[in-house]
């Protein structure tokens, strides 16, 4: 049975200084070893344009990682659920999202 892969490929040319990579192992279909940044990283690559992108009230859905309530209080919700619902198998996953529902969610968070 032939499948299909589509891999997308992106490079960013202003990566984010003193990150830290670690290398990954990749299994079938293809195995091959891949270098990363690390979770942490990723964390902060993510938090930056939540924090800093100059749109005021348009944030994209897949950067609002956000831990400030201010932040999470300006978000037009319906299009943070529209600029993310393309990405998921189940649409319905963002049926929910709103303010208070991320309101909730940074209160049971713990740093470690």
């Amino acid at each position: 049975m032939n499948k299909v892969l589509n891999i997308k490929f992106e490079v960013d040319v202003t990566a984010p200084t003193n990150f830290e990579t670690e290398v990954k192992v990749l299994t079938p279909p293809i195995t091959a070893s891949v270098r990363t940044l690390k979770m942490s990283s990723l964390f902060a690559d993510k938090m930056h344009p939540v924090l800093f992108r100059e749109w005021k009230t348009r944030i994209k859905g897949r950067d609002f990682y956000d831990l400030l309530e201010k932040r999470i209080n300006s978000i037009d919700w319906r299009n943070a659920k529209k600029d993310v619902v393309n990405f998921l198998q189940d649409p319905a996953e963002v049926d929910f999202w709103s303010e208070d529902l991320f309101l909730a969610a940074i209160k049971s968070l713990k740093v470690v």
